[in-house]
């Protein structure tokens, strides 16, 4: 991990758990959501077939990076979904990504919670 990430995941866990009440369940679903995905969301990207050096073939960013291109009139849109996976791949997601993937796994967590209520 670089060295801001690790920083980062322990800041959204304290965010995460100073802001809602673990006692209750939906506490812990925001809990758990925002550190699974914090934790995850260095590995998706690269996962999938966003990588280093570019879109690995074969890959299901491959898969996407060709309908894109396809939808696009034969090339891939800048800001496109494809293009931004592709960037945050090659330089990796950062704290500030890291972060926000917390956050978004923390919503997702509250959401179930609130579905299983």
């Amino acid at each position: 991990m670089e060295s801001g990430k690790p920083t980062a995941l322990i800041l959204s866990v304290l965010l995460l758990t100073a802001t809602f009440p673990t006692g209750s369940a939906m506490g812990w679903g925001v809990v758990i959501g925002g550190v699974a995905a914090a934790v995850a969301a260095p590995f998706a990207l690269p996962a999938i077939g966003f990588g280093a050096a570019g879109i690995t073939a074969g890959s299901y960013a491959a898969s996407l990076m060709s309908a894109s291109a396809i939808a696009n009139g034969g090339g891939v849109a800048a800001g496109s979904m494809v293009a931004i996976a592709q960037s945050l791949g090659a330089a990796g997601i950062g704290a500030s990504g890291v972060i926000s993937a917390g956050a978004v796994g923390a919503a997702a967590g509250a959401a179930v919670d609130h579905a299983m209520e």
